[in-house]
């Protein structure tokens, strides 16, 4: 394997754990937008039936918008998470596999 190949390699396997790590962050990500879609909050304080959050960024918000908005964050968050997650992890599997045949197809050249 020429130098080039070991660069062009590495950028492939650290494109792959990239990819697996943010698809691993937006996974986790979802399950706190899913529970703020059961309990929403406003400035960190839990919010009742007819409570209002005037926030600077969205306005005034019921406790159903926030809920609505937070579900449909985790609606979207999940599903892309997880297919980030298993590209990254297939990426990174075909780099591990690629490297065993090259160290394999070496090995019965020296032979």
């Amino acid at each position: 394997m020429t130098g080039e190949d070991r660069k062009s390699a590495g950028g492939v396997s650290g494109f792959g754990l990239t990819m697996a790590l943010i698809g691993l962050l937006l996974f986790g990500i979802s399950f706190a937008a899913a529970n703020d879609a059961e309990h929403p909050k406003c400035d960190g304080q839990s919010m009742s039936g007819t409570d209002t959050c005037r926030a600077p960024r969205s306005g005034a918000q019921s406790r159903d918008d926030r809920a609505s908005d937070a579900a449909t964050a985790a609606g979207w968050l999940r599903p892309t998470g997880i297919v980030l997650l298993a590209g990254g992890l297939i990426v990174l599997a075909g780099r591990a596999a690629t490297a065993a045949s090259r160290r394999a197809e070496s090995t019965d050249q020296k032979s």
